[in-house]
């Protein structure tokens, strides 16, 4: 069988799009000057993402992932890394490398990343707050919606067992109201976590290159 005709444009933006959010998802080492000499086992307790789905946003792909740190005393010290790709400055370039070529182009995402430590106690508040909150698990369709480039936005917890038990939710333009409450308090989680990147001082958008 002949090999099916491959398009330049959406191999290559597809290999970029797919290497970019496995860097926005890695669990990779926290930087000294955050984790202190703190043990780090590199397993996430919750991750937050928003993904505007088009280019040209004023919200660049984002994700917002909270490890823990061990302490002498037994005690986790979360610290928040900020992921962000810079998708549409990749897709003028990765463009522009297509054209002059004609082929297949693979080009590292350029991502770049914060991280800092978040206050336990507040933290700890809110996860609690959320355990009151509860989702139906299906719904009616009483109505449908179809949004084209809509983007995404969700969060997902993650137990401290190995393997972990985890819970995720996501939604878009159109979101069952029972969800309200839920999304309310991920609203307020999120500016909580950005709250501790703002307080570094660090450049959000330095560039860490391919991996």
């Amino acid at each position: 069988m002949a090999p099916l005709p491959q398009d330049p444009w959406r191999v290559s933006w597809d290999a970029m799009d797919a290497r970019a959010w496995a860097y926005l998802n890695r669990n990779g080492q926290i930087p000294e000057s955050v984790r202190k000499g703190l043990p780090f086992h590199g397993y996430p307790r919750l991750r937050l993402w928003q993904d505007p789905g088009g280019v040209g946003c004023e919200v660049e792909p984002t994700t917002l992932t909270v490890f823990e740190l061990f302490t002498q005393t037994d005690e986790r010290a979360p610290v928040v890394r900020e992921a962000v790709w810079q998708r549409t400055a990749d897709l003028d370039r990765l463009r522009e490398a297509i054209e002059q070529t004609m082929t297949i182009v693979m080009l590292p995402p350029t991502v770049g990343e914060r991280n800092a430590r978040v206050p336990r106690e507040p933290l700890s508040s809110l996860l609690r707050e959320a355990c009151a909150l509860h989702v139906p698990v299906t719904w009616p369709n009483a109505r449908e919606s179809v949004t084209s480039g809509g983007g995404s936005v969700g969060f997902e917890f993650f137990s401290r067992d190995q393997p972990p038990a985890s819970l995720r939710l996501e939604w878009s333009f159109e979101k069952p109201s029972a969800w309200q409450p839920v999304i309310n308090w991920y609203e307020r989680l999120r500016q909580f976590l950005e709250s501790c990147l703002h307080e570094t001082g660090q450049d959000p958008h330095e560039s860490f290159g391919d991996r």
